[in-house]
């Protein structure tokens, strides 16, 4: 006997909120995000920085201090999932038994069990996004906002523990010790002392000319053009060389990095992590264990640990997997901007009759932004 699923046809209007939630904000990163809802295209998080500054006490007033009013925009992707299910081309299958009795069908069978796959799935598209979001990117499921990454890098703020990659291209001629930038902004983003990564070598800087121009301390090896090049800046190079790959030997280096390079203005707040892939976690896992630290309680819960001799917990997420970055920063500090609370948030499957056939659709809104960017502490590789 069939089984009758027409009762289901309401399960995605009565749990319509429950799910949208659950497709929007199951996704790891959300739950170490400020959530900022009602946010429709852009929405501005609106910062207050003030200073005190003491003086001698007496008669008389003499003002001092500065307080300051910004803002930093989340500008949210609108986003929709659509899909259009015939019930008929299950007749030959063997789920033939699980459709309703005669030819006519409104509705899929097991409804609920396909509604919460879907939301399942947008949440795992949506832990990439929110990390690796572009809006020039040609892949689908990230160009509707710029992610984290691409925010934090934006900034050029960020205290970077390995590289970060500059604004513009540069150009070397080999045996010539001159950089040449095209819409680069070399003498804000880049020092002497700084090394830059150009292609596969690594230089030295001598002298920041200009916006376009750098003069290395040695000639260079090869000529290039066009290459995105990466600063590893000379005060928070924590390394002897820049780092290429991150593997067993060199983890727990990478990560004591991130944990120096935490502005120590925040070091000591509660919702302070720092952030990485699982697979990294897992490479990290591995090195404790060889190290055999008896002494310190490692053990990860739900890819969670604390970092042995800190406050500080390494949280492994599906959004920066084969990233090799990791990223320190507090809750309080990154945002995630939806919409929920409104009707535009829909997820529902309905009978579209003159198609005769079962459509399911999803549209929510996503974008991200990070308050204070000086506070992030940063690792990526160098090439």
């Amino acid at each position: 006997m069939a089984f009758s699923v027409g009762t289901l046809a309401n399960y995605t209007d009565e749990q319509r909120f429950p799910l949208i939630r659950k497709a929007v904000l199951s996704a790891k990163t959300a739950s170490l995000l400020t959530l900022q809802a009602g946010v429709k295209s852009s929405a501005a998080i609106n910062i207050l920085e003030s200073d005190a500054v003491f003086q001698a006490d007496g008669c008389g007033f003499n003002a001092s201090g500065t307080t300051a009013l910004t803002q930093r925009v989340i500008t949210a992707g609108a986003i929709k999932v659509q899909e259009a299910l015939c019930p008929k081309t299950l007749e030959a299958k063997y789920i033939q038994t699980q459709l309703a009795p005669g030819s006519m069908y409104d509705s899929i069978p097991f409804e609920q069990i396909y509604a919460e796959e879907k939301a399942a799935q947008i949440a795992k598209a949506l832990e990439v996004a929110l990390w690796n979001g572009d809006l020039a990117s040609g892949t689908a499921n990230l160009n509707k906002f710029d992610g984290l990454l691409k925010v934090i890098d934006g900034s050029y703020a960020a205290a970077n523990v390995n590289a970060q990659k500059i604004v513009g291209t540069v150009a070397t001629t080999s045996g010539s010790a001159t950089v040449t930038g095209t819409s680069t902004l070399f003498t804000s983003q880049v020092s002497a002392g700084d090394k830059l990564v150009i292609g596969a070598n690594t230089y030295t800087v001598s002298v920041v000319t200009n916006n376009t121009s750098i003069t290395l301390t040695g000639n260079a090896a090869a000529s290039v053009s066009l290459i995105v090049a990466k600063v590893v800046k000379a005060a928070s190079d924590f390394f002897a060389a820049p780092v290429t790959a991150i593997t067993v030997s060199n983890v727990e280096a990478i990560i004591d990095a991130v944990y120096k390079a935490i502005p120590v203005d925040v070091l000591d707040k509660e919702d302070l992590f720092i952030a990485c892939g699982t697979d990294v976690f897992r490479l990290f896992t591995v090195a404790l264990k060889n190290a055999n630290l008896y002494h310190y309680g490692v053990d990860a819960v739900n890819f969670e640990l604390f970092i042995p001799g800190t406050n500080i917990k390494l949280v492994a997420l599906n959004g920066l997997n084969g990233t090799s970055r990791l990223i320190a920063g507090r809750k309080s500090n990154m945002f995630m901007g939806v919409d929920l609370m409104n009707e535009e948030e829909k997820f529902e499957i309905f009978f579209a009759k003159e198609a005769d056939e079962v459509r399911f659709m999803c549209a929510f809104k996503a974008g991200v932004q990070v308050a204070f960017p000086s506070q992030i502490a940063n690792f990526e590789l160098t090439a």
